[in-house]
């Protein structure tokens, strides 16, 4: 069943601050992922079009997070999965989903650089999550990955300033050349999509940038 858009923000961020607590009790420190770590860096808030919080487990915290699911429950986060791949436990309360995804230590992109692979898709290198910085987001402190900015950078590309509804984290290439591997008769229909995709993400970008620049030139006069 597809999620549907947040609908309780100040919901979403008590999951946060409960799961927050809970974890820290027990030594777990969670860091902001994805488009909750976006949202926190861009919009200072929950981004709009978003429909759950992301959050980060480092792998050698991953046995106290499991430790801690009765205690998640008894604050009223209820366990709905568990999935494999990519490595994701998604809880909901008061009907607002938080995924903690565990990240995994990889080697990956076409240099093979060491980093950690955050879902089975999207990679980021090693230096962000080897210590984590700390950051206020709607009146609370959360980690996050040090060089949180760099970190979005390296997941939503240069524009990853600009809100575009269903822009999702770029995908690591070498991800991309093992599903063209799997399906090479597909190969032709997987270019067409990416480059149509980010032909289509550059145009919005564009047109943001010049209606920016266009009420910044307004406010001036």
């Amino acid at each position: 069943m597809p999620k549907q858009i947040m609908r309780n923000p100040a919901a979403a961020l008590q999951n946060m601050v409960i799961a927050r607590d809970v974890l820290a009790a027990r030594g777990v420190r969670l860091s902001l992922a994805f488009g909750t770590l976006l949202g926190a860096l861009r919009e200072r808030n929950f981004i709009a079009h978003d429909d759950d919080v992301d959050v980060l487990v480092l792998p050698g915290d991953e046995a106290a997070f499991l430790a801690a699911f009765s205690e998640l429950e008894a604050r009223g986060l209820e366990f709905l999965e568990k999935l494999e791949e990519p490595r994701v436990y998604s809880f909901v309360r008061k009907g607002e989903q938080i995924d903690f995804f565990v990240a995994r230590e990889c080697r990956y992109g076409l240099l093979r650089r060491r980093g950690w692979d955050l879902d089975g898709r999207e990679s980021i290198p090693y230096r962000h999550l080897r210590e984590l910085d700390t950051l206020e987001f709607l009146g609370e402190k959360f980690h996050v990955p040090s060089d949180p900015y760099g970190v979005v950078r390296n997941l939503y590309g240069r524009t990853w300033d600009i809100p575009i509804a269903g822009r999702p984290a770029r995908i690591d290439n070498l991800v991309r050349l093992r599903k063209v591997a799997a399906h090479p008769q597909k190969a032709l229909f997987y270019l067409l999509r990416f480059t149509s995709m980010r032909l289509k993400w550059a145009g919005f970008a564009r047109k943001a940038r010049a209606r920016s620049r266009s009420n910044g030139e307004g406010g001036r006069e």
